[in-house]
């Protein structure tokens, strides 16, 4: 229940109000719900491809392969992009940034990272684990290609960075190529 006189806005309205702005919000953990309402909510926007859309991220990022969606549809749309960070992009959600087209641009106070929380091992043979990894160090090699090519970063780098990398702010991520410019 709201407080008295605490203003309070109706979700779906709120969605409505920046769909009709040409806006969308990832906000909160990006899981398979949160990727699939972006991606449905980009593909509506971009029935008007030649009007631009504005993607504004907050996230935590989640599991790489439940990100996929908004990041390939993300690099399908027709629509000019601009990918605002705000508050932070990490992980699967710094990886979505890093590789989007479009202008990418990073709050005065907002941060990138690439490093990749890992999906928990299943129970199961040294076989099926063995074929579990070389399909996740698959995944991550072309997602990792993807991050490169828009960064002028090399593989071997991008891969380091979703081991071991570490939140990056301002002019330094603009000058490793993970987004364009501060705002």
């Amino acid at each position: 229940m709201t407080e008295p006189n605490t203003p309070f806005v109706d979700p779906a309205l709120l969605d409505q109000a920046m769909l009709a702005q040409r806006r969308l919000m990832v906000s909160g953990p990006l899981d398979g719900g949160l990727a699939a309402t972006a991606t449905a909510q980009l593909l509506v926007l971009d029935g008007e491809p030649a009007e631009p859309i504005n993607v504004v991220i907050n996230s935590p990022g989640g599991p790489i392969d439940e990100a996929l969606p908004l990041f390939d549809t993300l690099r399908l749309v027709r629509a000019p992009l601009t990918i605002d960070v705000l508050g932070r992009a990490e992980g699967s959600a710094g990886m979505v940034v890093a590789a989007a087209p479009g202008i990418r641009r990073l709050g005065a106070t907002a941060s990138i990272s690439l490093r990749l929380n890992r999906p928990q091992i299943a129970p199961g043979t040294a076989e099926d684990l063995r074929r579990l990894a070389d399909a996740q160090a698959d995944l991550e090699r072309s997602v990792a290609t993807a991050v490169a090519d828009r960064s002028g970063q090399t593989i071997d780098w991008v891969l380091d960075q979703f081991d071991r990398g570490v939140a990056k702010r301002g002019n330094e991520a603009v000058d490793l190529g993970l987004v364009d410019e501060i705002r």
